[in-house]
């Protein structure tokens, strides 16, 4: 593979402007490093395609077809400037147009974990933790556009949009790792320790749903439920949310995909028959599920006042409770008589997607 018009060179003059716009915060950190002499990749792929596919980077062609970067149809340039960390993880990356998804997949199973927009920075863990030690590299993918998504009516124009990212390649890691350049590299830290404060404090998380699976005696479908509910709830992992298509990919139409609850996206839900969680549950127990879901969560806030209970409540989980309404759905009829007004938005679905969906709204 030659650099063409999918990978180009450019130098950091040549790009930094348009950074500058999308993230301010990281482009002001990159400024007190000397780049002005350092390029840049731009690689451009066609929505849809893999980015990084069993933990390797994947680059394209002019058709668009992809390769993982260790293969010979990739240059031995381009191996070189990018494929500097273990097993050819993905390098330090911003994405310039388009959206990308990281998310697990096991056998057919996906999980969603992040979208990015423009301006969105990733591959960090790369730079800090370059061995990768504590990581699990050939779960992850990264794709271009959207993975997930649910609609009554697919009419997909993909080939008509693409997805530009800019790779940092090799010489930006050595000069990041030089100490004299902390201020970047401590900016990366940041970063991280903000993405990461759920993950590194879940124990805590876990302590609770403890007492509540002793107290409650939940079935393991119920329980791992309402976990990724109390999730959800939190803004740390993501449920169906709506989500326009026209303006990003030529389609039509409304969309559910996945998002996290937050100001800016109040409304979500999360569907028995489509869930987003690692934990995968048998469907046919769907309905002893949504049983003993009801009667949890209408205790909820009971709980909150249990003496047991309050040592393992920190701020996250207790407002994951009391700040947002929990509303189960079983039918479409259901829907249509008490949840159209309020979530018009997911009212375009198969009738199997309302057959246990659980709405969260924030107050």
């Amino acid at each position: 593979m030659n650099i063409n018009k999918s990978i180009k060179k450019l130098k950091w003059h040549e790009i930094k402007e348009w950074v500058s716009t999308l993230n301010p915060t990281i482009f002001d950190a990159i400024e007190t490093m000397p780049v002005d002499h350092l390029f840049v990749y731009q690689v451009e792929y066609f929505y849809g395609s893999s980015i990084l596919a069993e933990g390797e980077l994947l680059l394209p062609d002019d058709n668009g077809n992809v390769y993982p970067i260790s293969q010979a149809e990739v240059s031995e340039e381009v191996k070189k400037d990018l494929g500097y960390l273990e097993n050819n993880f993905i390098p330090l990356s911003l994405v310039l147009e388009g959206e990308i998804e990281i998310y697990l997949q096991q056998d057919s199973h996906v999980v969603p974990l992040s979208r990015y927009s423009p301006g969105g920075f990733f591959g960090i863990w790369g730079i800090i933790e370059p061995q990768l030690e504590n990581f699990i590299p050939k779960l992850w993918r990264v794709n271009a556009g959207l993975v997930n998504f649910l609609s009554s009516n697919i009419n997909q124009n993909k080939n008509n949009k693409t997805i530009k990212i800019i790779y940092l390649p090799r010489a930006w890691f050595e000069l990041i790792k030089e100490e004299k350049h902390y201020n970047f590299e401590k900016e990366l830290m940041t970063l991280v320790a903000k993405r990461s404060s759920f993950w590194r404090n879940v124990i805590t998380w876990e302590a609770f749903f403890s007492w509540i699976q002793r107290y409650y005696s939940l079935s393991y479908e119920a329980m791992s439920t309402f976990k990724q509910l109390i999730y959800i709830a939190s803004g740390n992992m993501p449920a169906w949310s709506p989500y326009h298509f026209y303006e990003q990919c030529k389609f039509s139409n409304y969309y559910l995909v996945p998002d996290k609850l937050s100001k800016e996206n109040p409304v979500v839900a999360y569907s028995l028959n489509y869930p987003l969680a690692l934990a995968s549950i048998d469907k046919r127990k769907n309905k002893i599920v949504l049983q003993e879901l009801t009667s949890l969560i209408q205790d909820m806030r009971n709980i909150l006042q249990m003496k047991e209970v309050l040592p393992m409540l920190g701020r996250a989980i207790r407002e994951s409770i009391t700040n947002n309404q929990f509303f189960i759905c079983n039918s479409k009829e259901e829907f249509d008589n008490y949840y159209l007004n309020n979530f018009k938005n997911f009212s375009n679905m198969s009738n199997e997607f309302y057959s246990g969906v659980i709405f969260i709204k924030k107050h």
